[in-house]
């Protein structure tokens, strides 16, 4: 099996990552286009893998090649998927945080008056 940059699907070229449908229609225009360049019988023609090295940076496209950059730039990063991860475990510490400070406060509010009733009481029983 040959492997062709800028055809096939390789990490570090236009084409990592593309889908099935996407690479078959990536491979159908790259033999269209090769053929409309330089034909069958052009003695001058270079080799199909030189031809195909032009699109494995991206410097020559298929729409196939615009099609999956499309995919590619509506897809999160990992950082901005980390990000909405960190803001999603943030916002329920948070959550988390005012739900205590505010059973806290109720507490609070509560045992003053209970505390000072019974102290109040058993002060005046001392007297």
């Amino acid at each position: 099996m040959v492997v062709l940059r800028g055809h096939d699907r390789l990490d570090g070229t236009a084409q990592a990552g593309m889908s099935d449908k996407l690479w078959a229609e990536h491979t159908a225009e790259l033999r269209r286009a090769y053929e409309k360049d330089y034909g069958a019988s052009s003695m001058f023609a270079p080799r199909f893998s030189t031809y195909c090295e032009a699109f494995a940076d991206g410097s020559s496209q298929t729409a196939a090649m615009a099609q999956h950059a499309l995919e590619l730039a509506a897809r999160p990063t990992p950082l901005q998927k980390a990000r909405s991860s960190d803001h999603a475990q943030l916002s329920a510490a948070q959550e988390a945080a005012a739900r205590l400070q505010s059973d806290t406060e109720s507490s609070d509010e509560e045992a003053p008056e209970g505390a000072g009733a019974a102290g109040a009481g058993a002060g005046s029983a001392s007297s």
